[in-house]
This record gives structure tokens, C-alpha cells and sequence, in this order.
């Protein structure tokens, strides 16, 4: 029975660290999606193969460098950039705009200073910069109505990843319809890597209503374990393989 236990465990850790390269590969599927077609075109051996590298070529001399700078320095509160249709696609700010969600703006939870990164409707979807609460660095990559993937540094010395699926979006009749921001609808489980200020890392699964319910990590002794963790948070079977080889007769 415990032997059963184990072996299933131990699947565990191997679908959790599947699942953990899944969401990064995934997050570079698009990237290679977009270069597929030139991957394609190298590859190719055909007559008229030089005539289809001349045309994607757009300039075969691009700026790349100035004569020289127009000021040395700028002393700006804040930047933004725009795109063709004068859509605010980029914010570089001392202190930056509170987030825009399906075109409502929504009061920031702590003040962030650093980049924002805008879709083409201008609703925010990601960023770099230092949120004082955490007192730390972070960056974000962000759902229509809430993160999806984000690392940070805390002031405590811990650092930690986060991944996971958009929630259910969920919409406003007080706001005619518009989508709620993050943490109104029904979540998704993620998936949350953290080293913290004690240098101890961990991997944890988190259900539906962002408990963790499973954890990777290691004992004090530096062996790997399993914790199984229920949904008050405490920990109702934790499996070291490595101390039970050691303890077996």
C-alpha cells in the first residue's frame, strides 16, 4: 500500500514538472509559430527560393545606430508610446497609470513605477517594473482581465514564479457589460515556484480557489519530499522517499 504510494507520488512530481516546461514552451509557441515560415524558407531548396528571401527582406541597410544624440539626458514623470492609431501601446513611468480592463479604468492595488505594455485597445497585458508592496522588482505577462504568468523578487529575500490559466472572465451589468479585472471570476489551478528568504525551494499546485494543495520542496535535512496539503492549509501527508530506503529494514 505505502509502495503504491510512493510510486504514485513520485508520478506526481513528474506530471508536475512536465506541466511546469509545458506552460514556459508555451509561452514561446507563438515565437516560433511567427518564424516558422522563414524556418520553412531555409530549409527549402527550390528555384525560386532566392526570390522569396528577397522578399521579405524590407531594408538591407536598417538604422541601427545615431550620428549622434539629440540631449543627453531626459528628466521625464513619464513616457508614452503610440501607435498608428494613436493608441497608448507603451507607458514608462515614475509612478505608473492605474490598469485599464476592457476599456474601464480600475484602481492599481499598490503603486508600481517601471513599464507598462498595452493591447491594441490600450488595456494593459503585462509590464516590468518595482511594486512597493512587495517591495522588489516583478514582471508581469498578464490575461485580458488578470495575470497569467509573473516573476518577482521580495524585499524579504524570497523569489518566486507564478503560471497559470486565464479565469473565467466574468462581466459587469453595472458597467454595461464590461469584463471584470482578475479575482472576481472562477480561477484556475496555477502552478507557483518559489525559493524563499530561507534559501528552501519549492514547486506548489494551487486548486481552483488558489490553495495549495500539493508541494515539492525539500526537509530540513535537504531530502526531497512531497506534501500533500488539505484545504485549511495543513499538510496531511508529506512522502521522502529517501529517508524511507534509509529507514527500511
Amino acid at each position: 500500500m505505502r509502495a503504491s504510494f510512493q510510486k504514485e507520488a513520485i508520478g506526481l512530481v513528474v506530471a508536475l514538472t512536465c506541466l511546469w516546461g509545458v506552460g514556459f514552451a508555451s509561452s514561446i509557441r507563438a515565437q516560433e509559430s511567427d518564424n516558422g515560415e522563414h524556418e520553412d524558407l531555409v530549409r527549402e531548396d527550390s528555384s525560386d527560393r532566392e526570390q522569396k528571401i528577397l522578399a521579405l527582406v524590407k531594408d538591407r541597410d536598417p538604422e541601427v545606430e545615431v550620428d549622434e544624440v539629440d540631449m543627453e539626458r531626459l528628466r521625464v514623470r513619464r513616457i508614452d508610446v503610440v501607435d498608428e492609431n494613436n493608441v497608448i501601446r507603451m507607458t514608462i513611468a515614475g509612478v505608473l497609470p492605474d490598469p485599464v480592463v476592457d476599456g474601464i479604468q480600475y484602481r492599481r492595488s499598490t503603486p508600481v513605477s517601471g513599464i507598462m505594455v498595452r493591447d491594441a485597445r490600450g488595456n494593459e497585458r503585462g509590464g516590468f517594473g518595482f511594486n512597493l508592496s512587495l517591495d522588489g522588482p516583478m514582471i508581469a505577462l498578464d490575461h485580458s482581465t488578470g495575470e497569467g504568468a509573473g516573476f518577482a523578487v521580495r524585499g524579504d529575500g524570497t523569489a518566486m514564479a507564478f503560471l497559470g490559466a486565464e479565469k473565467e472572465p466574468v462581466r459587469s451589468e453595472e458597467l454595461d457589460g464590461a469584463l471584470l479585472p482578475g479575482g472576481t471570476g472562477q480561477p484556475k489551478s496555477s502552478l507557483v515556484t518559489k525559493v524563499g528568504s530561507d534559501g528552501r525551494p519549492s514547486l506548489a499546485l494551487t486548486d481552483e480557489k488558489g490553495r495549495t494543495r500539493v508541494r515539492i520542496t525539500l526537509t530540513d535535512e535537504g531530502r526531497g519530499a512531497i506534501e500533500f496539503v488539505d484545504a485549511e492549509g495543513n499538510v496531511v501527508e508529506t512522502v521522502v522517499p529517501e529517508r524511507e530506503r534509509q529507514q527500511a529494514p
